[in-house]
């Protein structure tokens, strides 16, 4: 489905998915077993929703009139190009748990008690840093249609189109992971103690906002690379990143606390994006052009992170949390969006004119 471009079946089976582990998880622990161990039974709610997803799929693709075919011929082709997307996968499922059992050591070891290292290692990833993975969404949207798309003008060798499809993904990844940033910067605090009632979660999240940045970019490029058969390159470039988060941690964590684990993301990120862009630029002998609107965008992140940190200190006193972080995010993201589009890296006009017509047709 995905490689034929169905995105819309594909997405549906995700929602499908976490649909039914929601309701399968409610129906277990409220009727069936409502004194089972409740983390048994979240695992099994979740396992219960991938076969829910799969026989979904499996319905829709015979309903589409599809058929089987004999693989014969067709296993090294997929395995070569399946084993590094798939390791890279695995990878990130197995630092994670890494991160959880080294990074709370590696506290106990610099003076903090079990329960100290527990409490801000949970504060950090528990609270302040998943909320960088908003953007992230949409990037993965971005990356998610990429690939088959991008894919086709590879097989067509058909350059003018490589180049465009690159370079436009490229710079929208960008500007939607900068978008969020001086939001973070500047109500960062407010943010979490909305969220969280945590305040320390906040300071975390205004120090690691920079990391959405490198994070988009390494997701919008690593998807290049696998479009362009260069899956085994993207895979070393996670390793190569991953090891630098893991030696981050190791080495600085007695000296920077928490701060270690989010100088080891961003360095983790930005290494993997350099790499990546690196080998793009080899393969594909273009400029991405991104230097000159990455430094004026990261320019009017620090006026509008100026901006929202003012609104933010009002509006909040005055017309509540709520509110003041309502409209801070509005001012600031809006006043980033003008920026760009007065120094001419966005046409917001176009894109305006680009939707607003086929409204209009369907109106008339």
């Amino acid at each position: 489905m995905w490689g034929t471009k169905n995105y819309f079946f594909v997405s549906l089976a995700e929602f499908v998915e976490q649909v039914a582990r929601i309701a399968l998880f409610a129906v277990l622990i409220y009727f069936v077993f409502p004194l089972g161990n409740k983390g048994v039974l979240a695992g099994v709610s979740m396992t219960l929703g991938c076969f829910v997803s799969m026989s979904f799929m499996i319905i829709v693709y015979f309903a589409m009139k599809r058929k089987l075919s004999n693989p014969r011929g067709h296993y090294k082709e997929v395995v070569t190009s399946a084993l590094p997307i798939t390791g890279v996968r695995t990878a990130t499922s197995l630092i994670q748990p890494l991160i959880a059992v080294l990074f709370p050591f590696m506290l106990v070891l610099s003076g903090h008690t079990t329960e100290q290292a527990m409490s801000l290692y949970g504060i950090a990833m528990g609270m302040a840093l998943p909320l960088l993975f908003l953007p992230s969404t949409i990037v993965g949207a971005m990356s998610f249609t990429l690939i088959p798309d991008l894919s086709v003008s590879v097989a067509q060798k058909n350059n003018i189109q490589i180049v465009q499809k690159i370079r436009s993904n490229v710079f929208f990844a960008t500007l939607i992971s900068v978008l969020f940033i001086p939001f973070y910067i500047g109500a960062g605090n407010e943010i979490c103690t909305f969220l969280y009632d945590n305040a320390l979660a906040g300071v975390y999240l205004r120090r690691s906002a920079i990391i959405m940045l490198p994070l988009g970019l390494s997701n919008i490029t690593s998807s290049i690379l696998n479009a362009l058969n260069l899956e085994v390159k993207s895979f070393v470039h996670n390793i190569i990143g991953g090891g630098v988060l893991i030696l981050c941690i190791i080495s600085l964590s007695w000296l920077m606390g928490v701060d270690a684990l989010i100088l080891g993301f961003l360095l983790c990120m930005t290494i993997t994006t350099l790499l990546n862009i690196i080998m793009i630029k080899k393969q594909t002998k273009m400029s991405l052009g991104i230097l000159k609107p990455l430094f004026l965008m990261l320019c009017f992140v620090t006026l509008s992170a100026v901006l929202c940190r003012f609104l933010c200190g009002v509006l909040c006193n005055c017309v509540g949390m709520f509110w003041g972080l309502a409209i801070s995010c509005i001012s600031c993201v809006a006043s980033f969006v003008v920026l760009c589009w007065t120094f001419k890296l966005l046409d917001v006009v176009g894109l305006l004119c680009r939707f607003l017509p086929k409204k209009l047709k369907k109106s008339e």
